[in-house]
């Protein structure tokens, strides 16, 4: 074994995402004469500190806020489930390959855990349509799960992962973090952590 400790980002690691299923549901709901896109690409990668999607991100407001604060920019008569339809759009599933692989670590010994900037309505759909509707079928693949909505902060922030080796008690030197933003893992390996870089199964063929 190579390492005791693994730490996952989710979306594109874990959880395969398509971003543009949102933009373009999103972008269907706009009045006709709006131009500017409400949401951007970045902000479904999770938003800059202090902006809307930022905030909801880190917990500060809820999912009603959220909404509530997107709806006046939306066309007349778009609902409240149509717009969390849209905005939940990018979530798709994941594969089997991965949910493997995250057994097998556990069951040679090894901790996984779960990092992730995220917010409620994402999780609340990914415990919905990958996971049975249960935060607890998702804790049969990681020993812990460290998500940005439930910490009130966010990565690359350094506060979060001193969090995660406080809760956790694990050694740095003895874990390797897996992301697919280089500026999260450049925060980890200044803390001590291995990194990866991976997209979808790329971190298969380098820690299995």
């Amino acid at each position: 074994m190579k390492y005791r400790n693994y730490i996952f980002d989710q979306g594109n690691v874990i959880l395969d995402i398509n971003p543009q299923l949102s933009l373009d549901a999103l972008a269907a709901l706009l009045p006709e004469e709006l131009d500017d896109a409400v949401i951007t690409p970045a902000d479904l990668l999770g938003g800059a500190v202090g902006s809307l999607v930022g905030e909801f991100q880190v917990g500060n407001i809820s999912t009603d806020s959220f909404l509530d604060s997107l709806l006046p920019s939306m066309r007349q008569g778009v609902t409240r489930k149509q717009l969390l339809d849209a905005w939940n759009a990018l979530i798709l599933d994941v594969p089997q390959q991965r949910r493997d692989a995250l057994l097998r670590l556990r069951a040679s010994g090894a901790r996984t855990y779960m990092l992730s900037n995220t917010n409620d309505a994402h999780m609340e759909r990914i415990y919905e349509k990958c996971f049975g509707g249960s935060r607890d079928n998702m804790l049969v693949y990681f020993d812990d799960l460290f998500l940005s909505n439930e910490m009130h902060l966010a990565k690359p922030d350094p506060a979060i992962f001193n969090e995660l080796i406080r809760h956790t008690g694990i050694n740095p030197a003895e874990s390797v973090f897996v992301d697919d933003l280089q500026k999260n893992l450049d925060t980890a390996s200044a803390l001590g952590f291995d990194t990866l870089l991976s997209t979808g199964d790329f971190w298969l063929g380098k820690l299995m």
